[in-house]
């Protein structure tokens, strides 16, 4: 057996994580534990309160992987994309595109005349505020400058210089109000030029609507940003119905796709809003003007001098247009004001009069501002709408693709992540369990797409790699997912302290020649009883060769901050005897559930085992020892195993095969009994005190004494669903998760299951205090050399035992070898010959 366990500690890694998330063992036909099992330890959690879940180290280049190492960017830059990704800096300059939207609608809309110097302040100063914004975006953003945005924000920008009222005058020919004669004409044509350019300057306005989706961008991946640096994924945030983590980020080809998206349909939008115009007529064509019937007869008939005429068409022309929507202000023919209102029309804006010419000596001036109160009103609600079909149609366009495509590789990406993290969280991705309810297949119409089958495969992968190389290798994972170039799985070892344990099925040849291939189902049964416990109470399966198991539990380290505290140090004590404590725990929950779970009891009953090996019975031996281990990777580029490289890791599986010489199920080493609670430490008994091959330091033998035999058989067997065996190991996790939490807590107090676990009580119940007061005192005669009293009391204690005490046996054997007389070179211990 030993030679055997140095092949696999010669292949063997253990490599340590900040905090482990836990493997599952596969499982076949669930055996319900009994209910001191579950119900034990969660007493023992229950008067605490549930401890902050720690967190998880990120990898410094887990933002890197799957997409190259980024080239790093220069402080400036750093402290600049700061500064106006900032939110106070958001919110400034969305406040500014919202003016600039909104702000000369509103100013006709609302506010006099007199108002126009105060907007036209405005709109220069937001007019100079973007053009530092996009010269400084485009010195600290180096794929800003010359982008699609760029020249979307530069056009929005120059934009801005028709809603200053002095630069559209001139740009329409006018400098201002309108004035008598030529000034009179100058603006009345302005306004005719202006009402056709309007159209034009007011659809170019709209591309001011995309510096609100630029901000809104940039406020996204802000608040994406801080909430993956303020929030990291713990251990409980897997949901096994999902196998999502919950902090998951947008992906370079996420925001890819949303930009064309975003592009094409702010080009559409744009486009339609521009190519609209151009199917209507008024666009090439000078529409009817108001009065214009009515002046060309007046200047007809009063340049004919007809007068009689002149005055009827007149009265007829003031009567009809003195009210209205667009009351006549002033009438001019051939120089002679006819007609004019007290209202002081040249005060008024160019938009907000309308001037109907015959020719320069005729014309007439009507008031407009309700036309032009009433288009600045549906400017305001074309741009609001504008911005609903923007919003619609970029969602809209982007929702299926994001559905489909973008969140499972988002997710898958995220997974990866957190795979190089830490490689046991992809055990937490559990089953995809969405797929099929109960077993039962899903319809045609139900498949699931292609990326759901990847993402799918993704889970199955991450679990096989938390299986496969477990605990032990997640080093040789993360290192190899965190970083670029080829794979290299030979890392460097390190140095550990852990417990190890190690177990051996009993007979397994014989077992193996008799069941053929049903020794695969025999081996597996046993494996998911031996891995669950561990499991649950704190440890790591690291390796399964056949007949036995390795089994780890780490034990919390000594580090700068610890070392130098005299109170952490303490708790790191008591953290220490709560580890050992569960490793022993933990292999009598096994001895106990071998011998109480069904699928394991009907080998008692298969003719072939009991013709080989008649009254046969699974059983096992288990081996306790604690020292330091090397972790590594051992192999080559064509195959490597994590393995332990350890004397103390050979020492367990040494103490395993001495179970078979003192005839008990547990063996425990005295460096590992030193390390375990005083209430663990009473329940133990010291059974030999020996020297191995290879040293010469004597080590004391320890067993905790249990009667299998005593249990009652577990007839509670069903099948568990798929969804019903994520959520139990969920629940396991948490339970594990929490445990290890608690360890440095007085309320947690693991050593109280002796006295709580029904299997515990029931194995350990009725052994007489006079047994223990006979061993004792005949062990204390033989390690002082006083064989003769040992035999004695040896006997005695074997004679209350029925003749069952295994040690009792071995001793009084060995003393009879030398006729119950010690040596005179007996020091008090003996060799360990047998292996």
């Amino acid at each position: 057996m030993e030679q055997t366990f140095k092949q696999l500690s010669s292949r063997t890694l253990k490599s340590e994580i900040d905090m482990p998330l836990f493997k599952d063992a596969r499982k076949m036909t669930i055996s319900t534990d009994a209910p001191s099992d579950i119900a034990c330890l969660e007493e023992l959690q229950s008067p605490m309160s549930q401890p902050t879940p720690k967190e998880i180290r990120k990898s410094k280049n887990s933002n890197q992987f799957m997409g190259g190492p980024s080239a790093p960017i220069p402080k400036w830059r750093q402290v600049g994309i700061y500064y106006l990704d900032h939110w106070i800096c958001q919110l400034f300059f969305f406040v500014l595109t919202v003016y600039a939207l909104f702000g000369d609608d509103t100013r006709i809309l609302s506010f006099p005349a007199s108002a126009d110097d105060t907007f036209s302040d405005l709109t220069i100063a937001t007019l100079i505020l973007f053009g530092v914004e996009i010269i400084l975006t485009s010195i600290f953003k180096e794929e800003y400058f010359n982008s699609f945005f760029f020249w979307l924000d530069v056009v929005s920008t120059v934009s801005l210089l028709t809603d200053i009222p002095a630069v559209w005058s001139a740009m329409v020919g006018t400098t201002g109000g309108a004035a008598q004669g030529s000034a009179i004409i100058r603006a009345g044509r302005a306004s005719r030029a202006g009402t056709r350019a309007g159209r034009l300057v007011r659809i170019v306005r709209l591309i001011r609507l995309i510096r609100i989706a630029k901000l809104y961008k940039t406020a996204s991946a802000n608040a994406d940003r801080r909430a993956s640096q303020s929030h990291k994924i713990t251990p409980l945030e897997f949901d096994p119905r999902s196998g999502d983590p919950m902090n998951m980020t947008e992906t370079r080809v996420g925001k890819k796709l949303s930009d064309l998206t975003t592009r094409r349909v702010i080009i559409l939008v744009l486009a339609m809003l521009f190519s609209v115009p151009a199917f209507d007529s008024s666009t090439f064509t000078e529409s009817v003007q108001i009065g214009d019937s009515g002046l060309r007869d007046l200047a007809v008939f009063y340049r004919s001098a007809d007068y009689n005429s002149f005055n009827t068409t007149y009265s007829n022309f003031v009567s009809e247009y003195s009210e209205g929507e667009t009351p006549l202000l002033y009438l001019l023919i051939d120089n002679n004001a006819t007609f004019f209102t007290s209202m002081n029309y040249t005060e008024e804006r160019f938009e907000e009069i309308q001037t109907t010419f015959f020719d320069d000596n005729a014309f007439a001036v009507f008031d407009n501002s309700y036309a032009s109160q009433l288009q600045a009103g549906l400017n305001i609600a074309k741009t609001l709408f504008t911005c609903v079909v923007l919003a619609a149609g970029a969602f809209l366009f982007s929702k299926d693709a994001r559905e489909l495509v973008l969140e499972p590789i988002e997710r898958m990406i995220e997974k990866v992540k957190a795979i190089s993290r830490n490689p046991l969280a992809a055990a937490q991705f559990g089953p995809d369990i969405t797929k099929t309810l109960h077993g039962k297949k899903m319809s045609k119409k139900q498949q699931p797409y292609e990326t759901a089958i990847l993402e799918s495969t993704l889970n199955k992968i991450g679990g096989l790699l938390a299986l496969g190389f477990g605990e032990a290798g997640s080093a040789i994972i993360s290192t190899n997912m965190a970083r670029e170039g080829d794979l290299n799985p030979m890392i460097p070892g390190k140095k550990v302290w852990a417990i190890f344990g190690f177990c051996d099925i009993r007979n397994f040849t014989d077992a193996t020649e008799v069941l053929q291939e049903g020794v695969m189902v025999f081996v597996n049964q046993i494996a998911e009883i031996v891995h669950s416990v561990v499991d649950r109470y704190g440890g790591s399966a690291n390796k399964n060769i056949g007949d036995a198991f390795l089994l780890v539990w780490k034990l919390p380290e000594i580090n700068s901050e610890t070392a130098n505290d005299p109170e952490k140090l303490a708790q790191r004590e008591k953290a220490r005897n709560k580890v050992a404590d569960m490793s022993v725990i933990a292999f009598l929950k096994i001895i106990a559930k071998i011998n109480r779970a069904p699928n394991i009891l009907k080998y008692r009953e298969d003719p072939a085992l009991n013709a080989r090996m008649p009254g046969y019975q699974v059983k096992m031996g288990f081996g306790l020892h604690v020292g330091w281990a090397i972790e590594g990777a051992i192999g080559s580029d064509f195959k490597i195993d994590a393995s332990y490289l350890s004397p103390n890791v050979n020492m367990a599986a040494r103490l395993e095969g001495a179970t078979k010489q003192y005839a008990v199920p547990l063996l425990i080493s005295q460096a590992l009994h030193s390390i375990l609670s005083p209430a663990t430490r009473n329940r133990c008994r010291q059974v030999d005190c020996v020297t191995v091959k290879g040293s010469t330091m004597p080590m004391g033998l320890f067993t905790v004494d249990v009667d299998p035999g005593r249990l009652k058989i577990d007839t509670r067997v069903k099948k568990v669903e798929t969804l019903q065996l994520a959520l139990r190991k969920q629940k396991s996790r948490q339970r594990k998760y929490r445990i290890e939490q608690s360890l440095s807590l007085d309320s947690f107090a693991i050593h109280t299951l002796f006295d709580s676990d029904q299997d515990l009580v029931t194995m350990r119940e009725d052994i007489p205090l006079k047994f223990y007061t006979a061993y004792n005192t005949g062990f204390n005669a033989y390690i002082s050399g006083e064989w003769g009293i040992a035999k004695e009391h040896l006997n005695t204690a074997l004679e209350i035992s029925r003749g069952q005490d295994g040690p009792c046996q071995t001793l009084l054997k060995y003393l009879s070898e030398f006729n119950y007389v010690s040596p005179k070179t007996w020091k008090g211990y003996r060799e360990l010959t047998e292996k």
